[in-house]
């Protein structure tokens, strides 16, 4: 069963058609390499796929248990996030709740006491703790220091940690 199928699917900005009648089907397993010249529609083609952009005609299905994952093409400008809350914020609720846990883990105030007591039950409910430990391992297999803050780092490593959060 296809992961992914396009079929028919139109797009057109004023009288100048960027999709007409696009079709194709991706499996589970396969490997797609868009290519074409600015301007050509590639980056399009992947907004409609993610739904940030509607199609003016034709069929776009994901299979139900596909995840889809957007490696942005611009860099964080003044991004003073740490890796490890740039990865856990592709897990919207849980993300948050284990960045904020993180923080307030590195200090020692009674109200920061409480505050954490609330979130790790919020977390314990939510069942963070295995989020917690992927969003780890997927930080240690791409060579990422987790306190390491998006503004400090080299475009390179900027595009590692977004690669790791599209993981």
């Amino acid at each position: 069963m296809p992961l992914l199928t396009l079929d028919a699917v139109s797009l057109a900005f004023g009288m100048q058609p960027l999709l007409d009648q696009a079709s194709m089907t991706i499996e589970a397993g396969e490997r797609l390499c868009l290519l074409g010249r600015n301007g050509e529609g590639k980056s399009t083609l992947l907004k409609i796929v993610s739904g940030e952009v509607t199609a003016d005609g034709g069929v776009v299905r994901l299979d139900d248990g596909a995840v889809l994952s957007v490696l942005p093409q611009n860099l964080p400008v003044n991004d003073t996030r740490t890796a490890y809350e740039a990865v856990s914020g592709a897990f919207p609720e849980t993300g948050e709740l284990l960045a904020e846990f993180h923080r307030l883990s590195q200090t020692a105030d009674e109200a920061s006491l409480d505050r954490l007591m609330k979130v790790q039950e919020r977390l314990e409910a939510l069942d963070g703790w295995r989020l917690d430990q992927k969003v780890g391992a997927i930080l240690e297999q791409y060579g990422i220091d987790p306190e390491q803050r998006l503004n400090t780092l080299s475009g390179g490593w900027q595009r590692r940690v977004l690669l790791a959060r599209a993981w």
